[in-house]
């Protein structure tokens, strides 16, 4: 088991928004995988200034890795514990140890 393997203990889902047919995009998410990742953290002031973050509502971040690169983008959701959070920002490390990393920055997207 790898130090990040460890780190990585959090059952996450991958989603991405539906395709857009004739102008119109459904309100279905598609799976683009299950995942483990670090638990939500939150995001430094670092990260808002050179993601040029500009949201008011709580935004977190998590890492994550992969054998394959994953298709994710600003606007795909992830489902941790239950809840719903809106990709704001990825930045993915290639080759360590054959993996991907990602560190996704991610916000709230449940009003409460």
């Amino acid at each position: 088991m790898t130090s990040f393997a460890h780190l990585a203990w959090k059952s996450a889902v991958l989603q991405k928004p539906a395709d857009i047919v004739d102008g119109k995009r459904s309100s279905a998410w598609s799976k683009l995988a299950d995942v483990m990742v670090t638990p939500l953290m939150p995001v430094s002031s670092e990260t808002i200034r050179r993601m040029e973050l500009q949201s008011p509502t709580k935004v977190y971040e998590v890492y994550l890795q992969s054998e394959t690169r994953l298709a994710i983008s600003e606007g795909c959701s992830v489902v941790v514990d239950g809840e719903t959070y809106l990709v704001k920002g990825v930045s993915p490390w290639d080759d360590f140890r054959g993996q991907t990393t990602y560190q996704l920055v991610i916000e709230d997207v449940i009003n409460r």
